[in-house]
């Protein structure tokens, strides 16, 4: 996770954070926290042929994705925190355009892709931005492609209930990235830990409701309440799992002969 320009970013699938802290800055991103009113595209989708242009964003709600001067495209949740980028920065003059065969594309001012989303049939795409986080492609009813960012995104708008800025999410980001790469199904099968903030015993989630088992409301309502209570904030325990190695529970031991 970083801080930058700003905005904090959350780390992409799969990342697992090797910085000493959440503050290490991620040298080939920028991300800038606003462009102007008037560059704000009406509604909240994006039909083919339709550019998003440097300094052009789509938003719903607090959910906004920004091209950005430098050409990295941004997707945001609430003010300053970054759910998902490009990493196509450093190409001033490049354009987001949704294709007519279904891909998300960014586009250096030459035309070159820069990156593109996966390739996925169908008819008739339209790119939707969500309220909760998510960007998602649909052909019809049938959603093709998406970011996957509405999981964090329902993170991030339970921060302010524990009485925490969007300076604690890094930490929150990084942890549960480590942990379960925000999976709401992720088993340890050497200690028994389950789910995104992967309690130990899973069961313990059951406080917070019946559908513990695969519901990521439920297991990051539960997960919140625990750190809020053991360690306060979430960047102590990120800061925590830095020291040892988990945050949840220590790593069972082989009891002797």
């Amino acid at each position: 996770m970083a801080t930058i320009a700003g905005a904090v970013l959350a780390p992409s699938a799969g990342a697992v954070p090797t910085v000493a802290t959440p503050a290490a800055a991620l040298p080939a991103t920028t991300v800038r926290t606003s462009a102007p009113a008037s560059a704000t595209v009406p509604g909240r989708s994006l039909l083919p042929g339709v550019r998003l242009s440097a300094g052009t964003r789509l938003v719903n709600g607090t959910s906004e994705l920004l091209m950005q001067a430098d050409g990295n495209l941004v997707l945001r949740a609430g003010p300053r925190v970054v759910m998902w980028w490009s990493r196509t920065a450093g190409n001033p003059g490049a354009y987001a355009l949704l294709k007519p065969n279904n891909q998300l594309v960014v586009r250096a001012a030459t035309g070159r892709i820069l990156w593109a989303s996966a390739l996925r049939a169908g008819l008739s795409p339209k790119l939707e931005l969500n309220d909760d986080g998510n960007m998602v492609i649909w052909t019809g009813t049938r959603p093709i492609w998406s970011t996957g960012t509405w999981v964090k995104g329902f993170a991030v708008s339970r921060l302010p209930s524990f009485g925490w800025d969007a300076a604690q999410w890094p930490c929150l980001a990084y942890l549960w990235t480590r942990e379960s790469n925000w999976n709401p199904r992720a088993d340890n099968p050497s200690s028994g830990a389950y789910g995104i903030p992967q309690a130990l015993p899973a069961s313990k989630m059951a406080t917070e409701g019946a559908d513990w088992l695969t519901n990521h409301r439920t297991q990051i309502t539960w997960g919140l309440k625990y750190i809020a209570d053991r360690y306060g904030s979430p960047c102590s325990a990120w800061n925590h799992s830095q020291q040892y190695g988990w945050y949840a529970a220590p790593p069972r031991t082989a009891l002797p002969g």
